[in-house]
């Protein structure tokens, strides 16, 4: 049964391209129309479980998706957004304005990156990993939504293709956008894009 690892739907900050890091911002109108798009898209498909960050983004997202169905949604802590620091609320502009050789690092050697402020990848990498390991046993028996956010899923998927998490940048996700993990139980044996919700 496959895991759908979704981004959550469109903030003001997304929108102002603003990085939000654990910044706990709700969707905006867009975004919350995204969030019902993807609702549509598993309607009717047999979900068993959603499992989400705990920011509000991903936590209305995946209140949406489940609507009125008898879905369980679990909290995984672990799934939250990259702590972006001092960054927070920045836009790239500014940051490179401000912070030019740190972002030029950020961008070219991320895994050599290391913040004063915030989170590195390096622990990102771990936290979201041991979520997709408790997830994917569940995989054998249902299909499993787990909604998080752009860092978090890019990494996520570097993990899925045995990629270092420098290559994190060749998974832009738009907002809503949702991608297919083919599982088996045990692993993952297929990814698929599907694009926006």
């Amino acid at each position: 049964m496959p895991i759908y690892l979704v981004r959550h739907g469109e903030t003001h900050w997304n929108r102002r391209h603003r990085l939000q890091g654990i910044r706990d911002l709700p969707l905006n109108r867009v975004g919350l129309r995204q969030a019902r798009g993807l609702a549509e898209r598993f309607r009717r498909l047999p979900i068993g479980s959603i499992v989400t960050s705990p920011l509000l983004r991903a936590r209305h997202t995946a209140l949406e998706i489940r609507g009125a169905r008898p879905w369980a949604v679990v909290v995984e802590h672990d799934l939250r957004e990259i702590d972006h620091g001092s960054w927070t609320g920045m836009t790239m502009a500014e940051i490179r304005e401000r912070h030019a050789e740190e972002l030029l690092v950020w961008r070219r050697d991320p895994e050599r990156f290391q913040p004063r402020t915030g989170e590195p990848l390096q622990a990102v990498y771990r936290r979201s990993t041991r979520v997709l390991r408790r997830v994917l046993p569940l995989g054998r028996a249902q299909s499993v939504v787990m909604v998080s956010h752009g860092a978090v899923n890019a990494l996520l998927l570097c993990s899925v293709f045995g990629l270092p998490i420098a290559r994190l940048w060749d998974f832009p996700q738009p907002n809503g956008s949702v991608y297919v993990l083919g599982s088996n139980g045990r692993e993952i044996n297929r990814v698929e894009c599907l694009g926006h919700g």
